[in-house]
C-alpha cells in the first residue's frame, strides 16, 4: 500500500487484485494465521484509487505498443537516409521482427528451414528465451509458413546471420543497444512531439496484435512462446482491426499444434487450480 503513489489507477488495480489473491489463498491454507490474514485482507480492500499517480514515467509507458505500416515505412526511408552503419541491420531486423515476433534475445540461437529448393513450407524454430523461468510452454517453438515469397525469406536469414555472427563475437547486446539508440533518434526526429515511441520490441507487440485477429488464445501464446494465453492477452498488443484481414507484407505463421496442446494442458490445469481454491474441489485447499 506504500507504493500506491508511484502507481497509475490502472496498474494499482492490478496490483490490488493480485495481492488479495495470494492474500485469500494463505487464508484458506494457513489456518493458524487466518486472523493475521483476514486483517490484511480487510485493510487491502478498503484501499481505492485515491492516492494513485496521475501519470507515470516508467519506461514501459512510454513505448509504443503499435507499430504501423505507414510509421514503419517513414522510419524505414529515414534510416536508409541516415548514413548509419546499422541502418541496414536495424532495417532487416524491424521487418523481420514484425513478422515473426521474436524477442531480440531471441533471434542468434534461430534457425529456418525454407524447404526443399525454398518451396516451402518455411519453419522457423526458436529457442524460447524465458523458458528457465518457467514462462514458456517449453525450451522451443515452431512457426510455419504454408508458403513465404523469397524477399521475406531473406530477410529472415539476414537478422538471424547478423545474430548468430554479433554472438560468436560477443557483440551481440552492443549491436542491439547501438540498433535501438539510432531507432530512438529515428522517431525523435520523425515525431518529435509523440510521447509513445516505438522500440525493438514494439514489433513483438505488432505481431501479438496482429495474431490476435485470427487465432485463438491459445495459438497466439504457442506463436508468442508463452506458457498460457494470460500474458499476451494482458501485455501485449490489443487486437485490432476485422478477423480474418492479414497483412500482405507480414504474413502470419502457424503454430505448431502440439505447442497449442501444451498451452491448453497449462490452462486446464490453472483453472483446475482456481477451482479448488474456490472451493469447487470438495472444499479442499491446495
Amino acid at each position: 500500500m506504500t507504493q500506491k503513489p508511484w502507481w497509475v489507477a490502472t496498474s494499482w488495480r492490478q496490483v490490488k487484485s493480485s495481492v488479495l489473491h495470494y492474500l485469500r489463498r494463505e487464508h484458506r491454507a494457513r489456518t493458524d494465521q487466518q486472523a493475521a490474514f483476514q486483517l490484511a485482507i480487510d485493510l487491502l480492500e478498503a484501499q481505492t484509487q485515491q492516492g494513485t499517480a496521475k501519470k507515470t514515467t516508467k519506461t514501459s509507458s512510454m513505448k509504443d505498443k503499435r507499430f504501423r505500416d505507414t510509421d514503419h515505412a517513414k522510419i524505414r526511408a529515414r534510416l536508409l537516409g541516415s548514413g548509419s552503419k546499422y541502418a541496414t541491420c536495424l532495417i532487416d531486423f524491424l521487418h523481420a521482427a514484425r513478422l515473426t515476433g521474436l524477442r531480440p534475445d531471441e533471434w542468434p540461437t534461430a534457425t529456418l528451414d525454407p524447404g526443399p529448393n525454398g518451396s516451402g513450407p518455411v519453419v522457423l524454430i526458436v529457442v524460447n528465451s524465458k523458458n528457465t523461468q518457467g514462462r514458456s510452454h517449453g525450451p522451443t517453438r515452431t512457426l510455419t509458413w504454408p508458403t513465404l515469397d523469397q524477399a521475406n525469406i531473406s530477410v529472415l536469414q539476414e537478422c538471424i546471420s547478423w545474430a548468430f555472427r554479433a554472438d560468436c563475437d560477443e557483440r551481440f547486446e552492443a549491436d542491439l543497444k547501438a540498433m535501438q539508440r539510432l531507432l530512438h533518434d529515428v522517431c525523435r526526429a520523425v515525431w518529435p512531439r509523440r510521447k509513445e515511441q516505438i522500440t525493438l520490441y514494439s514489433c513483438r507487440h505488432e505481431f501479438a496484435a496482429q495474431a490476435k485477429r485470427v487465432y485463438s488464445p491459445a495459438e497466439v501464446a504457442a506463436l508468442m512462446g508463452h506458457a498460457s494465453d494470460a500474458t499476451a492477452t494482458q501485455h501485449y498488443g490489443r487486437m485490432r482491426g476485422s478477423k480474418g484481414k492479414l497483412s500482405a507484407e507480414f504474413p502470419l505463421p502457424e503454430p505448431h499444434p502440439d505447442e497449442v496442446a501444451r498451452v491448453r494442458a497449462v490452462l486446464d490445469r490453472r483453472r483446475q487450480r482456481l477451482n479448488d481454491l474456490s472451493g469447487g474441489g470438495n472444499g479442499h485447499s491446495m
